[in-house]
Order: structure tokens, then C-alpha cells, then sequence
């Protein structure tokens, strides 16, 4: 009995592990993506603050700003709408106005879908 729990432990902890891996694999893919269209549009993101945005929470959230003080937006992320995108964000390292880029990165292609600098 006791050898039937070790082995069931052992299972679960073997495909926790390998489930991790592949969820942390993916966020690094995704960011590698992301930091090359960061590079593209003259961004320099070993010298950025990375935030992988878990859940688009603080996309969401900034997004909902953006369209609450100007109408004409609304439609300026329609783009992402129905897709299953993950955010990730570059930031400068001091607090400044300006200077952030969203890029939107699709998770099904890892393909980018558009991105978004703040003013």
C-alpha cells in the first residue's frame, strides 16, 4: 500500500513538473517574440522592465482607460478581440511618460498580432 502511494506521488509529481516546463517554455517563447518586435520598432528590451501580463490583467485595464477617455479607440483594438493573445509589456526602468510598448502575441501561432506604444 505504502509503495502504491509512492508511485502515485511520484506520477503526479513527475507530470506537475513537465506540466510546468511547458507552461514556462511558452511564456518564454512568447517573450522572445515579443522582445524581437520590441527590437524592430528601435526598442531595446535588456535595458526594459518585461512583464508578462498573466490574464491581460493589466492590459485590460489600461486598455479600459484608453477607451473611457477617448471614443475615437474604441475600435483601435477590435484587432484583438475573439483571440487568444497573451500581453507583454515594455517598460523603461525609470518611471517617465511614454517610453511603453504593449506587443500582442497570439498564443495558438505565436505570431504577433499588433502592438501598442503609450504616449
Amino acid at each position: 500500500m505504502r509503495i502504491n502511494r509512492f508511485i502515485v506521488g511520484l506520477v503526479l509529481l513527475l507530470w506537475f513538473t513537465g506540466c510546468y516546463r511547458e507552461i514556462s517554455s511558452e511564456r518564454t517563447r512568447i517573450i522572445e517574440v515579443a522582445s524581437a518586435l520590441a527590437e524592430q520598432e528601435g526598442f531595446n528590451p535588456q535595458e526594459m522592465n518585461v512583464l508578462y501580463d498573466e490574464g491581460n490583467t493589466k492590459w485590460d485595464e489600461v486598455r479600459t482607460l484608453i477607451e473611457k477617455s477617448s471614443g475615437k479607440n474604441e475600435t483601435a483594438f477590435s484587432v484583438l478581440d475573439g483571440k487568444n493573445y497573451q500581453a507583454v509589456r515594455f517598460a523603461p526602468r525609470r518611471e517617465m511618460l511614454g517610453g511603453v510598448l504593449w506587443v500582442f502575441v497570439d498564443r495558438d501561432n505565436l505570431q504577433v498580432i499588433s502592438f501598442f506604444g503609450e504616449e
